[in-house]
């Protein structure tokens, strides 16, 4: 690694041209066309995803503490069907991933792209809190540690549009601590230690503060 990033700068126009890398990106196909389409809608990538996602996972081994976000990949093209507006983001038009992260390197282990709400299984394999971002969680930590049994223990730091308590409960049977801040309405989030009051009266100590089990 160098201070410019994994590649220094000016590297890639030893090799090649600008006009000629574009050239090739506009023809650049992974699938014939004429194959039968499916309902997935990244069938053209897929593929590709795939195989880079085998990559990410052998290039770096995942430590014990690592983080679970979203990000976007910003795009206007209106042919992109994986596109979706986000208001909130830096970029709002794009396409959604799930990353799972080294929380140090911020080396990214896997992606997933968000093409829709899936099936949250059935039986064993179903998740607690079926919500899709906590879904989200579930199904890629699973696949993520398939290949990394070296450590007995990890933790998963997420904000707190992932987190709830019945994930927090799955995650522990499976070795896993979750770090992060949780809003009140989640699932399974006891009312008790709800505080509605705005400021702290007088008479609570500072620091003063309620657990629940």
């Amino acid at each position: 690694m160098v201070e410019d990033g994994a590649i220094p700068a000016g590297n890639f126009g030893r090799f090649m041209g600008r006009n000629r890398c574009q050239d090739i990106l506009r023809d650049l196909y992974f699938v014939n066309n004429e194959a039968k389409r499916t309902r997935d809608k990244l069938w053209k990538l897929r593929s590709v995803v795939d195989r880079l996602q085998q990559r990410f996972l052998s290039a770096w081994s995942l430590p014990s503490v690592f983080s679970f976000d979203e990000g976007v990949l910003p795009s206007t093209s209106k042919r992109n069907t994986t596109r979706m507006f986000m208001p909130d983001k830096p970029h709002r038009y794009g396409s959604k991933m799930f990353m799972t992260c080294d929380s140090r390197t911020a080396y990214c282990h896997r992606f997933e792209l968000y093409v829709g709400k899936r099936n949250a299984g059935n039986g064993k394999d179903a998740p607690i809190d079926n919500k899709t971002s906590a879904a989200a969680v579930v199904r890629n930590r699973k696949v993520v540690l398939e290949s990394n049994e070296r450590i007995p223990w990890h933790a998963v730091v997420v904000d707190r549009f992932y987190s709830s308590v019945l994930l927090a409960i799955e995650l522990l049977g499976m070795g896993i601590y979750v770090i992060g801040t949780i809003m009140t309405n989640r699932l399974g989030y006891d009312a008790n230690v709800k505080e509605d009051r705005a400021s702290r009266p007088a008479s609570i100590p500072r620091g003063t503060c309620k657990f629940s089990r």
